[in-house]
């Protein structure tokens, strides 16, 4: 039997927005006040923790996508997903790139180095 789950939209489409935006932000002097092994053992628990977050949250992805488009009865959204060729266009729009650009410099950067890590 499906989920008890009340219509709200009947369709699902995957933007490839960041689904969980998780940070760790330290204040710079004090990080570099920390002796290196504590700085060492800091980014070693940060890399272990982003790899198994990032496990966990693509099986709370699929689940989530299943519930709301397969296993709730007749109030199933279609899911809509697109192909990495239409990211790969939207991205590469003048308008587009000029946005990223235009965010990155607010940020300080912070925007090339979170698609950066996001790429892998």
């Amino acid at each position: 039997m499906g989920a008890n789950l009340q219509e709200v939209q009947k369709y699902l489409a995957c933007t490839n927005h960041i689904l969980y935006a998780n940070m760790l932000t330290m204040n710079k002097d004090a990080w570099d006040g920390l002796d290196p092994a504590y700085q060492e053992a800091l980014q070693q628990a940060i890399s272990e923790a982003l790899a198994e977050m990032g496990t966990q949250l693509a099986q709370i992805d699929a689940d989530n996508k299943k519930t709301l488009c397969e296993d709730s009865g007749n109030n199933n959204m279609t899911l809509i997903e697109y192909d990495n060729d239409f990211y790969a266009e939207v991205l590469a729009l003048p308008a587009v790139q000029d946005l990223y650009k235009n965010i990155d410099s607010q940020v300080g950067g912070l925007g090339t180095t979170l698609q950066t890590e996001l790429a892998g």
